[in-house]
């Protein structure tokens, strides 16, 4: 059974805007929508869904307003998703990714993005602005991080740019990772 589904709505107390197409072999998305001192969108897979057999296709297609700061708490699992977030205000990023591949863009529209991911027998692949620095911690267990090639010095469970003191965007990174990989690279433009 294949959905498509267009969503459009806008929060009347802060204008926030929300719209999409999510695309999908699973059915219709379970959609809610809290407006409140804070407004929240939350959408995912329908339940109980069952075996997935063959091949699933599932495409999400998210669009948010870009004038107001914004935290994106994400979980993907068994999937590739690509995740890019360089228009928008996003000042808090969290990330649960579980046996798949995540690539994940930060821009550069707020001074310090806080950056929180979690892999278990994944790939995650994260892009930082040109000229932002980077503070990252975290453990690894059956994996690889892969910051040094970055420009990042380790100190202890620990690891800094150069520049990340004085830089116009700062992105602090939480990690876990477990059987999987993380890669940091800076963007091309």
């Amino acid at each position: 059974m294949r959905a498509i589904r267009k969503l459009k709505t806008t929060c009347v107390i802060c204008d926030t805007s929300f719209e999409g197409e999510i695309d999908s072999s699973l059915g219709e998305p379970e959609i809610a929508y809290e407006a409140g001192s804070l407004t929240r969108f939350a959408i995912k897979q329908p339940s109980g869904v069952g075996k997935l057999i063959g091949n699933v296709e599932n495409r999400w297609n998210l669009k948010f307003t870009r004038n107001i700061p914004m935290e994106f708490n994400l979980e993907a699992n068994a999937c590739k998703a690509g995740i890019d977030l360089r228009e928008y205000l996003a000042e808090s990023v969290r990330l649960e990714g579980n046996a798949g591949k995540f690539d994940l863009q930060i821009g550069d529209r707020v001074p310090v993005v806080n950056v929180n991911v979690e892999a278990n027998a994944g790939k995650l692949e994260i892009e930082i602005p040109q000229g932002a620095g980077l503070f990252a911690q975290g453990d690894c267990t059956l994996g690889s991080v892969n910051l040094e090639q970055f420009g990042a010095v380790k100190e202890g469970k620990c690891w800094r740019t150069a520049d990340f003191d004085n830089a116009a965007v700062r992105v602090k990174l939480t990690f876990d990772v477990t059987a999987g990989a993380l890669e940091v690279r800076r963007s091309r433009s």
